[in-house]
């Protein structure tokens, strides 16, 4: 081969040209562009969903720590996301949240009414079970069975026991 076909090899194999290097320039111009685009929109979501996350928290009453408020987003640690998130959904932090308080409150008032209507039916049946025995106990001996059978009768339902903490055997 003669010096001046190896001198246009070596500046075929030199690489693209000047033309296509630009065209391919300006399409990863136009790449970087359109990701640069991207970006700045999914830091916008990310960042309203950040801020809506720290706004339920601190109506939860979950600490949030100053990092995770913060508005550079790639200065928020993911470790300190994590423990916000396992606070808020932790179970001793719905205690403090305004409904759970009510539930608590509505079952606490179903159950002191049941137990209100347990002691108001134990006492009309005290009742009931005095005024039958002055109406048939004409001896001391009819007012003690009287008196007895009242008394296991109260003890079977276990109401007294339990609210007032009386004993059915200093009774007798």
């Amino acid at each position: 081969m003669s010096s001046s076909s190896k001198a246009s090899a070596k500046h075929k194999d030199k690489g693209p040209k000047k033309e296509e290097l630009i065209k391919a320039n300006a399409e990863l111009s136009l790449d970087v562009e359109k990701l640069s685009a991207e970006n700045q929109r999914l830091k916008a979501i990310l960042s309203a969903v950040i801020d809506k996350f720290v706004e339920n928290s601190k109506i939860k009453g979950v600490v949030v720590p100053p990092e995770v408020d913060n508005p550079d987003l790639s200065e928020i640690p993911v470790e300190s996301m994590v423990d916000v998130t396992e606070r808020l959904t932790a179970e001793s932090h719905k205690s403090s949240t305004l409904e759970f308080r009510m539930e608590e409150l509505e079952t606490r008032v179903t159950h002191l009414n049941m137990e209100l209507a347990k002691m108001v039916r134990l006492r009309i049946g005290l009742e009931n079970g005095l005024d039958d025995m002055m109406d048939s106990c004409h001896t001391v001996d009819a007012f003690q069975a009287h008196t007895r059978d009242l008394l296991t009768d109260i003890s079977k339902s276990a109401v007294i026991e339990g609210m007032i903490g009386l004993q059915v055997d200093n009774l007798v």
